[in-house]
């Protein structure tokens, strides 16, 4: 029960960066209503879902949520200055989706989505997930 408690933990702190409180009320009771439906669904067909499978697809979120919080730690970092290197802006997608909009926000939240990335952020992110990507083929062939 408490590994399951730490796993809320760590996919609601994402959410307290959104400042909207409707989107926060709306994504809180979306998530109760996903897993409450979750829930019932490894309940009722427990026997017959590949397990394999379903936890190959919440690591594979938890990567992309760890990949995300990567990103925005480090662009913490630059803004306070404590990171003064690969401070460049590789994109400005602010015009197609703004951080700032309730989507990107959410998106932000999620997967470390900004709509003007810095060399570091991108090359974090890339990194994270071959690394990643590599170590899970390792460790599946032993």
């Amino acid at each position: 029960m408490f590994l399951e408690g730490l796993e809320m933990v760590v996919f609601m702190i994402p959410l307290t960066s959104i400042t909207n409180p409707v989107l926060n009320i709306v994504l809180g009771v979306l998530g109760i209503i996903l897993g409450s439906v979750t829930g019932y669904l490894i309940y009722v067909l427990g026997k017959k879902i590949n397990v394999e499978c379903f936890f190959n697809l919440s690591t594979f979120l938890l990567v992309i949520f760890a990949a995300g919080f990567l990103v925005s730690g480090i662009g913490e970092f630059q803004q306070l200055g404590w990171l003064p290197f690969g401070n460049e802006t590789l994109w400005d997608t602010s015009s197609i989706l703004s951080s700032e909009s309730a989507v990107g926000n959410l998106l932000h939240a999620l997967v470390g989505y900004t709509d003007k990335p810095t060399s570091l952020q991108v090359i974090s992110y890339v990194v994270y997930l071959a690394l990643i990507g590599i170590s899970s083929v390792v460790r599946k062939r032993t």
